[in-house]
């Protein structure tokens, strides 16, 4: 992690792993170092994400394989649909700006990770979109006390429906999940 104090939080929460400060564009292991790399929701927070990628294949074993999962700004989500749309809008309309983020929040998109994943080397095994749309059914339930135990079951079947449908999913899915091997 490029944060000590998230590393200070695992080590208190006694994860079992080898904990290092890093950054994912400089990774502190040799060359061929694993069979398996998992990143989780960092990519999108990296300055140069073609430089961690080549670090992915740089320190994966001939043969290994890597998952680096982020989000799917591209979806549907009530997060990013208010985020792109609702916000800037708001904020336009009231003649303000923004205030800067404090670190860096932009995920790439499928072309650009095949693009990353292309250029250093590596093979795109499979992507999918992931996520979990219904758990916003918790917040509707809030908002509306006549959502009957009945309701929010059948609501969260035709959620579960739109992310697994193979064409919808990208829509409805606010993860993005690729499987590399070197």
């Amino acid at each position: 992690d490029i944060s000590e104090e998230m590393i200070k939080k695992a080590i208190a929460n006694q994860t079992p792993s080898h904990l290092f400060v890093s950054i994912a564009e400089s990774l502190p292991f040799k060359d061929n170092s694993f069979d398996r790399v998992l990143s989780r929701e960092v990519i999108e927070h990296v300055i140069e994400p073609q430089k961690m990628i080549f670090e992915i294949s740089r320190v994966l074993k001939p043969n290994g394989i890597s998952v680096v999962t982020t989000e799917n700004e591209e979806s549907l989500s009530p997060k990013n649909f208010y985020a792109m749309r609702v916000k800037k809008r708001l904020a336009q309309s009231l003649g303000i700006s923004l205030p800067k983020p404090r670190f860096k929040d932009k995920s790439p998109n499928l072309g650009e990770m095949r693009q990353f994943i292309q250029n250093a080397g590596l093979t795109l095994v499979e992507y999918f979109w992931d996520g979990a749309l219904y758990k916003f059914l918790l917040r509707l339930t809030r908002q509306d006390k006549k959502l009957t135990k009945f309701k929010i079951t059948k609501l969260a079947h035709w959620f579960s429906c739109l992310e697994n449908h193979p064409q919808l999913s990208f829509w409805f899915c606010d993860q993005a999940k690729y499987i590399v091997r070197k």
